[in-house]
């Protein structure tokens, strides 16, 4: 990654707040950023509220895509820790491919698919489990009522 000192000519924004977006831009949390910086929470969000204002955009996040988001050599870390399992993968392993539209690149597409059924198909499957659940509902009523008459048929 380039560092944030080459990028700040570019960019209406000081050599702290490009340090800042660029921590941030690397999956960083604010407090995290605060330690790595040796400056308090407080300060970056200071740092990133005027990265905001400058570059004009709603979120943190947006303002670091604007700056470091059209560079190639960028690599996302996911969340987890992958597994220390030879020859094995992780079940949420997932390679990112380059796009060749900047501006189709963003936080969202970064991110391992939660549910990789399509629409249909996940409204078959809650359908499913709904039925099923009402099946074994009714069975338990079902059983309660068979052990009260039960009962009341030995004289209890």
């Amino acid at each position: 990654m380039p560092e944030a000192k080459e990028l700040q000519g570019e960019w209406p924004l000081t050599p702290r707040q490009m340090e800042c977006l660029k921590l941030l831009w690397s999956r960083n949390s604010a407090k995290q950023i605060a330690r790595k910086m040796e400056i308090s929470v407080d300060t970056v969000d200071a740092h990133l509220r005027q990265c905001r204002i400058k570059l004009g955009t709603a979120s943190s996040m947006d303002a670091a895509k604007q700056v470091f988001g059209d560079r190639e050599e960028i690599t996302v870390k996911p969340y987890y820790n992958p597994t220390g399992i030879p020859g094995g993968h992780h079940p949420l392993q997932f390679e990112l491919t380059p796009v060749a539209d900047a501006s189709t690149r963003g936080i969202a597409g970064n991110v391992a698919p939660i549910n990789r059924f399509g629409a249909l198909q996940t409204l078959v499957i809650i359908l499913a489990v709904a039925l099923g659940s009402i099946f074994a509902v009714v069975l338990l009523v079902e059983a309660g009522q068979g052990i009260n008459r039960l009962g009341a048929s030995l004289g209890f």
